[in-house]
Order: C-alpha cells, then sequence, then structure tokens
C-alpha cells in the first residue's frame, strides 16, 4: 500500500494534467493515508479549482487537525465550491480553532458555503457560535431563509447553551406559522 500511496502523492503533485491530480486527490482522501496531508495541503493551492476542491474533500475524510489552518485560509478561495468543500471539510474534522473563520463564512456570497459553515459548526459545538447562528437565523433576507433549517440543526448541537439557543428557534419557526 504505500507504493501506491506514494505514486498517488506523484500524480497529485506532478500530473501533467488537472484530471489526473484531482483524481490522485480523490483516491488519497478514499484511503485516508496520513502521509498524504501535507501534499494535499499543497494541493489547496493548485492552480485548478477542481484539484482544490478535490484536495479540500480529501483532507475533510481525513481528519488530520494539521490541515485546520490551510483549510482557514482556504476559506477565502475565490472559486465559490472550492470555498464549499473547504467549509466541510472543516465540519469533518471539527476543531474549535475553525469557528471564528466559519462564523465568517456564515456571510458568504454562495449559499453552499454558507450550509455548510453551519453544518460545520453545529459538528465543532463550540457554545461562540450560538448567538451569529441565531442572528442568522433571524435574518430574514434572501441570503439567509434557504439555509434557516441548517442554521437551526446547529443549534441543536451545541454543547453548552443549548437551552438557551432553543427557545429562538422555536420562536423563528413559531413566527412563520402564524
Amino acid at each position: 500500500m504505500a507504493a501506491n500511496i506514494s505514486e498517488l502523492i506523484k500524480a497529485l503533485r506532478q500530473g501533467e494534467g488537472w484530471q489526473e491530480r484531482k483524481a490522485a486527490a480523490a483516491a488519497l482522501g478514499y484511503v485516508g493515508d496520513k502521509k498524504a496531508v501535507e501534499p494535499l495541503i499543497e494541493a489547496l493551492k493548485d492552480r485548478d479549482e477542481k484539484v482544490r476542491e478535490r484536495a479540500a474533500e480529501a483532507l475533510g475524510k481525513i481528519g488530520d487537525a494539521k490541515a485546520v489552518d490551510p483549510l482557514i485560509s482556504a476559506l477565502k478561495d475565490f472559486d465559490p465550491e472550492v470555498r464549499n468543500r473547504v467549509a466541510k471539510a472543516l465540519g469533518n474534522i471539527a476543531d474549535p480553532k475553525a469557528t471564528d473563520a466559519l462564523i465568517q463564512a456564515l456571510h458568504d456570497e454562495y449559499w453552499l458555503v454558507r450550509r455548510n459553515a453551519a453544518e460545520a459548526l453545529g459538528n465543532i459545538g463550540d457554545p461562540k457560535a450560538v448567538k451569529h447562528l441565531i442572528q442568522a437565523l433571524r435574518d430574514e433576507s434572501h441570503l439567509m431563509r434557504n439555509i434557516q433549517p441548517d442554521l437551526a440543526a446547529a443549534l441543536g448541537k451545541m454543547k453548552d447553551d443549548s437551552m438557551k439557543a432553543c427557545k429562538p428557534i422555536l420562536q423563528v419557526f413559531a413566527d412563520k406559522v402564524y
């Protein structure tokens, strides 16, 4: 298996086409070997967005905390689908260090980034996210309306302040019924 990992890492770093690098990143995530973490972190800066997307996914699958800071940086990628995959990966790793960046991502222009940031915050369970999730839940703008169930689910997962978080959830949904 070590030879296969080495070959996949080589393909990720030196593959001629983006398809080969993308496939290598996906395969490394599937294998889940921590030896792939550093090369996948490097791939977050690949010139092709499809490679960056798969690198983020792979890092989320592997779940190594070494990837958190580079993934936080990648939340600023210009490509919305890369940011989406990064938010999902940070949710899979669930390191509280990502909380502030994910709170900011709740306001991303791309709705899937917002949805995955909310889910990630729920997975992390950091109580400092509660007030931001509640504010987002109360926001009736088109930017937040379509992720309200995700925001509510994230609040339901909070490790602390859960009772404090439940009342606004119920109130928002009660207001919608009447």
